[in-house]
Parts: C-alpha cells; structure tokens; sequence
C-alpha cells in the first residue's frame, strides 16, 4: 500500500452508486488489490468515515501501544479501532464500496464530501463536513493569527 499518495489535498462531493460505492481520486487509489481500512469515527463532535490504509492505520496501533496509557487503557482503545473499522478494496473502476452501517453512522445518504486530511481522507455528509469545518475554523483561530493561512 506505500504506492498511495495521501499527501494529495483537496476535497470532492461526489454521488454513491446504486450499490453505495463511491468514485475514489486516482491518485489516491491502491496501485494493487490492497484495503483500504474504513474507521466509523467523529470529528469536532459529528460523525465520520475515516479512511487508512492498512500501513497508516498500523501506524497509529503502534503510536498507541507506545504511549504512556496502562496496558488495559490500550488494548480497549486499540480493540475499539479494530471493532469499528471495516476493510474494503478499490474496485477496478476506482470505486469504493461503502458499507452501510457505516454509511447510515456518517449519515451518508446520495451525496459524500471526500476530504484529505494528508496521511489519510474521510468521508462526510456535505452538510456535516461543512458545519464541522466551521466548528473547526472557529477553534483554530489561534493557530491561524499566528500563521496566516486562512
């Protein structure tokens, strides 16, 4: 899976399929038949489908089991992500299958905001990705005095 770029940017509004499947960027799509690990998660309070692959998401596994947080603290949480997470594979049209459980926790109905977020994307309701950009926006501010981006 290193073959992936998610260091691309941007985000896209595109329309599930009949069969909940989504169109994927190329450039963020595996080069071979490897998963992608999709993550029922939230973000500023509002529900989300986070997006690994298989590498990123180890990645995190071991950032946790290195923490400082007691063995049982870590092995719950690490459980949860494997609990939560379901892997899915790009099609050969580029098209990801949506599961719908996690489609109906990200309340993810016709239309699916797809946001990278550099090591990873997310898949979002348009009108909850725009409400937690918004929530973000406002508790950045301090961030953003300093750095002028935005």
């Amino acid at each position: 899976m290193q073959n992936v770029s998610y260091h691309s940017c941007g985000s896209w509004t595109h329309k599930l399929d009949p069969k909940n499947r989504i169109a994927i960027p190329g450039d963020w799509r595996p080069s071979d038949d490897t998963p992608l690990l999709l993550l029922s998660s939230s973000r500023e309070g509002l529900p989300t489908i986070k997006v690994y692959t298989q590498q990123c998401f180890l990645q995190i596994v071991e950032q946790i089991k290195a923490s400082d947080f007691s063995f049982a603290a870590k092995d719950a949480y690490i459980g949860r992500m494997y609990a939560n997470s379901v892997e899915c594979l790009v099609n050969s049209q580029g098209k990801l299958l949506v599961p719908k459980n996690l489609a109906e926790h990200a309340k993810i109905e016709s239309l699916v905001k797809i946001a990278s977020r550099g090591e990873y994307f997310e898949l979002w309701e348009p009108t909850l990705f725009e409400e937690a950009e918004e929530k973000t926006r406002l508790s950045t501010m301090d961030i953003n005095n300093m750095f002028a981006i935005f």
